[in-house]
């Protein structure tokens, strides 16, 4: 399909999604749903890259449908950017501009590009797959990072992005049913060995065996100060 009726029938099948409801649990999902999906990712993974630049459109919030700026192609198409603060690099096609200047992409919270614009903060991938296809979608539907390998969240190349609803993302994360809580695969995968500081002492060290624990609740830091009746 030529790259003007692909974006012409991605836009409308993107359409029939916002009319839909997100999936839950009391309610399965609808066979229509999944199919609307699977063409759009069809649809987008087959259709050449665009040569040129296209618009940068807000998708939420006060200035909904404004432009905020443009996203410039790349010419090597295996590009990586080093993102600030950290020593991780993404791979991108396109990069944003803002009045002619180039953001700072940054390593996010969430551990995927982000950069940002009027005070607010825009994650690469989502931003970048709607103003590639010029359609805002539901908050509902995710865009997944579809490549395998333990940073896949920072390849952000066209083809490495696709659609999926809430159940089917989660799964897709371990996290059977996604947010919505929908009958998801089980998909259980390994515990991370990331601990975080609350879980250990104040220090953020290893949590302490729980004989130190115990000692150290019977023992208080501090005596405790017992309160005097004061007396006239």
């Amino acid at each position: 399909m030529e790259s003007e009726a692909a974006l012409k029938e991605v836009r409308r099948l993107v359409g029939e999604l916002c009319k839909l409801e997100a999936p839950s649990k009391k309610t399965a999902k609808s066979p229509y749903l999944s199919s609307l999906i699977r063409r759009v990712n069809q649809l987008t993974a087959t259709c050449p890259l665009p040569s040129s630049s296209f618009k940068g459109i807000w998708r939420k919030g006060p200035w909904i449908g404004r432009e905020w700026g443009a996203w410039h192609p790349i010419p090597d198409e295996n590009c990586e950017l080093s993102l600030s603060p950290s020593s991780e690099v993404c791979k991108v096609q396109f990069l944003p501009t803002i009045a002619g200047a180039r953001p700072n992409v940054r390593l996010g919270t969430r551990g995927w590009a982000v950069f940002s614009t009027g005070g607010r903060d825009m994650d690469v991938h989502r931003q970048l797959w709607q103003d590639r296809w010029d359609c805002t979608l539901p908050p509902w539907i995710h865009v997944h990072h579809c490549a395998h390998g333990p940073r896949r969240k920072l390849d952000n190349r066209l083809q490495a992005l696709e659609l999926r609803d809430w159940e089917d993302h989660g799964d897709e994360h371990g996290r059977e049913g996604g947010k919505a809580g929908g009958k998801g695969r089980v998909c259980k995968r390994p515990a991370s060995a990331f601990q975080h500081p609350s879980q250990g002492d104040q220090l953020g060290l290893a949590n302490p065996s729980p004989a130190l624990r115990a000692s150290s609740s019977s023992s208080p830091a501090f005596p405790q100060q017992t309160k005097q009746r004061r007396t006239a």
